[in-house]
């Protein structure tokens, strides 16, 4: 899971650039949800580890992507996301997503676990 500020550009352009990444998530078994909070995305996604590990790889070097960080990654027993490939979900509030830059481990994971109930999902 990481969150990341998006570039100016890359606000507008997030869902038409959308469908190509997620046809190759879910050719990878990559399932997950994107969420955006009107000020920075975060990206909760599982699947086999080599899988994310190249997803990872391939979003760290789009210049599309700035301050990147990871919070939270560890083994999963069972997939959270099975009624889609991949989600994406809009939230409101006050900086729902800008707690996760603080928290780390299960801490941030716990937390935006928290926050999935307020999501308005799309998948």
């Amino acid at each position: 899971m990481q969150p990341a500020r998006p570039r100016p550009a890359a606000r507008h352009r997030g869902r038409d650039r959308h469908p190509g990444p997620r046809a190759r998530n879910a050719e990878d078994g990559i399932s997950g949800l994107l969420v955006f909070d009107g000020q920075c995305f975060c990206q909760h996604f599982e699947g086999p580890r080599e899988a994310v590990q190249g997803l990872m790889a391939r979003l760290q070097r789009d210049p599309r992507h700035v301050a990147l960080v990871v919070v939270h990654e560890g083994p999963l027993a069972e997939r959270r996301y099975t009624g889609f490939a991949m989600g994406l979900a809009e939230c409101e509030g006050p900086d729902p997503i800008s707690a996760l830059q603080t928290l780390r481990g299960e801490a941030a994971l716990a937390h935006f676990l928290a926050l999935r109930a307020s999501f308005d999902i799309s998948g």
